[in-house]
Parts: structure tokens; sequence; C-alpha cells
């Protein structure tokens, strides 16, 4: 089902950095699986960053993963940010995460219908402004 560069999500892009992750292998293969790069946003990489901060390989991978755009960062601006706060506010019961948020605005605003996450409680509830709701690898 391979589709133009998907967003990634914080999720599959930890267990793609650490080996010992249960679900290493099925994300590294649906990494594989789409052309680069796979796009995502600052607060999924800072996010990402925090969760392996403890080894120096994964931080390292994720700084060589950027530099050789296997990953693009989508740029958000301050013009961005009410449209932001609009989906944070409308989903406000979920206790949606920043980073996911930035990623369904991204989602929204690119055209993308495919996100690599392993979050299917809040992107499962998601839907475009067309009533559509995005596909979610792996």
């Amino acid at each position: 089902m391979p589709v133009v560069n998907p967003l990634i999500d914080t999720g599959p892009l930890a267990a793609i950095l650490n080996a010992s992750d249960p679900l290493h292998a099925k994300c590294t293969e649906a990494f594989k699986e789409f052309p680069s790069p796979l796009r995502t946003c600052w607060p999924v990489i800072t996010e990402t960053a925090y969760l392996v901060r403890h080894s120096l390989p994964a931080l390292r991978t994720l700084i060589r993963l950027l530099q050789s755009n296997a990953l693009s960062i989508l740029p958000i601006g301050i013009a961005d940010l009410s449209q932001i706060e609009a989906i944070l506010s409308k989903y406000h019961d979920q206790q949606f995460q920043l980073a996911d948020a930035c990623l369904m605005y991204l989602a929204e605003r690119e055209g993308i219908d495919v996100v690599l996450t392993l979050d299917r409680r809040d992107f499962g509830l998601y839907r475009t402004s067309a009533g559509k709701p995005l596909t979610l690898v792996p």
C-alpha cells in the first residue's frame, strides 16, 4: 500500500530507533514500505528524542535520519497555531498531545492521508475537514 511520503508519529519512530522494542521489526518494515522522506514535525522529534534519551546510538540515528533526508520536518509557523489549537479544543476530552494535534493539522494542510502511528486511540478518532479518517500504518 505504498503512498507517497506519509507522516510518521512518535511511537513508530521510537520503535525503529530501539532494536529491543517489541514493535521494532514491524515499524522498521512499515518505514521501509514508503519512499523517503517520511514527514513529521518538531514536536514528534522532541517526543522521540525524550523517549530514547538514554541511548546515544538511538539519538545519533535519529539525527542521521534527518540528515540523510529519510525524515523531513514540515514547518509549523505562528500562523498555523490557531488551527492546531482548534484541533486541541475540538478533541479536548480525548487529551490529545501537541505532537498528535500538529500531525493532524499537517495531514489536513498537506493533503496527507496516511500516518505511521501506534496511537490508534487518538488517530482513529480524527477526521479530516471532509469527514474522512486517516489510514493508519502499521
